[in-house]
């Protein structure tokens, strides 16, 4: 989770592909062991929809032709990369 002060940076901006990669990684790696323990603890955690969601705010985003946030205040148009780093 981001400390207060950089999420009003970020604003309502998705991260710039940088951190979707990192995300996605994460993901490939501990995405069933992350979903097992969160359900655990009685929350509900479905990776598939997590993707679905991502794959539909960066495509708006692209279609758009939003920013994306990659640190501090600094934001960067999307790449296509976000396709790749989605795609599965």
């Amino acid at each position: 989770m981001l400390p207060p002060s950089l999420n009003c940076q970020k604003r309502d901006r998705p991260p710039a592909c940088d951190h979707l990669a990192t995300w996605a990684e994460r993901n490939g790696k501990y995405g069933a062991q992350l979903g097992e323990a969160l359900e655990r603890h009685g929350i509900v955690a479905k990776l598939a929809a997590s993707n679905r969601v991502a794959q539909w705010a960066y495509a708006r985003t692209e279609a758009a032709h939003g920013l994306t946030w990659l640190r501090a205040d600094e934001m960067v148009p999307l790449g296509t990369e976000w396709r790749t780093l989605l795609a599965g």
